[in-house]
């Protein structure tokens, strides 16, 4: 089986709780199944949130994976791993590895093993500009409750916006997202992803706090316009 926690778009993670149900169905089903976490989101909390440990200490049958594109900000590397409590399994990955790709880039894992050095450092700085990212979003979604709906997301630069089907019928969906492309903006729209055109991906991580501002001022416009329209 294989999930993702916090998962994309939303970067809602899956409560522990639930993951100990999952891996109890899995040992009473097929005690030889594997459940493959993807975490690359995880330590990408906000402010002082409390980071959760990795799911890779709950079972020898979770293999977890993650990389340095998301909470490390260092994507171009192409790096990432792979942990599990399995010994067995530890060596049957790393066999795998050699036996595919007999090594990677030298440069990017120079790179790679600088950033780990200052990992620390790093996360605390994301979590400070996700968490103010965070905070500006939280406050639009509030103001704009009348319109819109979301989950608050536990990790991550992203979350999942709905427009309220109450408001917004299937044509105005459509108006929304012409408005927002009119204005010079862009929106992650719910069919990319598996869902509905009413979801739509918000990212927060990526713009200072005044250009975020001023990109959440174009939806609230684009909102306001269609939805009064609709309504």
């Amino acid at each position: 089986m294989s999930l993702a926690s916090p998962q994309n778009p939303s970067d809602v993670a899956i409560p522990r709780t639930v993951l100990a149900e999952v891996l109890s169905v899995i040992q009473a089903r097929c005690p030889d199944a594997l459940l493959l976490l993807d975490e690359t989101y995880r330590c990408a909390v906000y402010g002082d949130d409390v980071l959760v440990p990795s799911a890779a200490t709950m079972s020898p049958n979770v293999v977890v994976t993650g990389s340095l594109s998301k909470c490390h900000g260092v994507p171009g590397v192409r790096i990432g791993w792979a942990i599990t409590r399995n010994a067995e399994l530890r060596e049957q990955l790393v066999m795998g590895k050699f036996s595919t790709v007999i090594s990677n880039s030298a440069v990017d894992e120079m790179v790679a093993l600088r950033v780990l050095r200052k990992a620390d450092e790093i996360i605390a700085a994301q979590r400070q500009r996700l968490g103010e990212g965070l905070a500006h979003t939280a406050a639009w979604v509030e103001r704009n409750a009348a319109l819109v709906e979301w989950v608050r997301p536990d990790a991550g630069a992203l979350c999942c916006v709905r427009l309220r089907p109450d408001v917004f019928d299937s044509a105005a969906v459509a108006r929304v997202y012409a408005g927002i492309s009119a204005r010079n903006a862009r929106v992650g729209n719910g069919c990319w992803f598996g869902d509905e055109p009413r979801v739509f991906r918000l990212g927060f991580g990526l713009l200072a706090p005044q250009e975020l501002d001023a990109a959440l001022d174009v939806l609230t416009a684009t909102l306001h316009q269609v939805g009064l329209r609709a309504a």
